[in-house]
Order: structure tokens, then sequence, then C-alpha cells
């Protein structure tokens, strides 16, 4: 709690900087800033009145519908569908071969928060605690906006590939690959310590703690292997 607050007033400090140093300030960057100032508000009053596991619901709740706009984005791009889209240059051979894994890592990210959100009409009506420190909790949040950031900027690079020289879009792919990772293992050492086991205590549900258990491990395999060849594909495209 002590980190979020910091982090709170330090949003607060930029603004006041940015008013005081610059007169000419526009009204749409204001606009931003007083945005990012009333999510950290709500983040807060999360943190301070709800449960942890509610906290984690509502985040990924709200971030679901934006992975599931990337992922119809990349379909778009990736399908038969990107010829009849005015707005969307076709993509060459070698472009939909690279980004042919990339539509599994976006369905895998979708499946592994959709996952455990179902579990929450079993058990909304519970506070649950967990014994996570602050740092870990607010690393829900970061990691819950830096996928949605990726799969974003994936999608991006995916869709420009044939505009820039090869470099730029496949070392951008690779960076972003790299984040996903360090997101998930995040994600999944954080939920398979302290949060199925709050879901699916030893003494009353051990079955289910073991079933969910194994449903992220079978996930991350699969979620390693296609970004395994995500990156191989990414790698060959930069030498080509």
């Amino acid at each position: 709690m002590k980190n979020h607050l910091n982090k709170l007033f330090h949003e607060f400090i930029f603004i006041l900087e940015e008013f005081k140093l610059s007169s000419g300030t526009s009204p749409n960057f204001i606009k931003y800033l007083l945005f990012n100032t009333d999510q950290a508000f709500d983040r807060t009053i999360g943190f301070l009145k709800g449960s942890e596991l509610s906290f984690i619901w509502d985040l990924w709740e709200k971030a679901i519908p934006q992975y599931d706009l990337e992922f119809e984005g990349l379909s778009i791009q990736m399908g038969p569908m990107r010829y009849y889209e005015a707005e969307i240059n076709p993509l060459s051979r070698p472009v939909i071969d690279l980004g042919t894994p990339f539509m599994a890592i976006f369905k895998l990210s979708r499946s592994f928060f959709k996952k455990l959100c179902r579990e929450r009409f079993n058990y909304e009506e519970l506070e649950m605690f967990t014994e996570m420190c602050s740092d870990q909790l607010f690393s829900f949040n970061r990691s819950t906006r830096g996928v949605y950031e990726s799969l974003s900027n994936l999608k991006f690079a995916i869709g420009h590939a044939d505009e820039y020289d090869r470099i730029n879009p496949s070392s951008t792919l690779l960076e972003e690959l790299q984040n996903l990772k360090s997101y998930f293992q995040n994600f999944l050492y954080l939920i398979t310590l302290y949060i199925l086991p709050v879901l699916f205590p030893k003494s009353t549900d051990f079955p289910s703690q073991i079933y969910f258990q194994n449903w992220f491990v079978t996930w991350n395999t699969s979620f390693l292997t296609v970004t395994h060849e995500a990156i191989r594909l990414a790698k060959a495209f930069q030498e080509s």
C-alpha cells in the first residue's frame, strides 16, 4: 500500500510541475493527465475497499474486452477479410507466415484471464485476502496493463511489417515476446503461490486446486511452445 500511495503522489507532483513549467500545456494533455490521476484514485480506492481477489478480478474483467479487441484486430489483419477492409493494406505472404503463431499467442493470453475470472461467480460473496504484499498486488496491475500494451505493439508491428525495414518490426516482436513471457511468469508465480490456495483450500477443495495447477501448467507449456516458434520466425524474418 505504501508503494502504491507513493506512486499516486508522484503522479500528482508530475501534474503540478507540468502546470508550473508550461503555460502552453495543451487541453488534450491536461485531459490525459487528469485521466491518469482518476485511474490512480480508482486503483487506490480499490486497494482500500475490496478484498484482494475482488480487486484482481475487477482488473482482469476490465482488461479482457481490450484483449478481445486486439485479437479481433489481428484476426482481421491476418484473415481473408483483410482484402475487404479499405483501411487495411493486405499483408504479404511472408508477413502472414510470420504472424501465424501470434494468433495462438493472442488466444492463449485471453484464455489465461478468462479461466480464473469464471470462478468469480462461485466466490463473489466472499471477502478473500491473500498473503501477498502490496508490491506483489500492484504487480498484477502493472502486468495486466503490460500484457495489453505488448499485444497492441505486436499487432501494430505485424500490420506494418511490409512498410518498414525488416529489422524494426522484428526487433519489436522479439522485445514484446520477452515482455509477455515475463508478465505471465509473474502471474503464474503469484497465482500458484497465493490465489489458488485461497480459492481452493486443501482442507475443503484440494482436487480443484490440483485441477487448476495442472491447467496452468498445460497453458504455460502451450504458451512457451508457441512463443518459441514466434521468436524463431521473427529472427528468420529479420535475417531474410
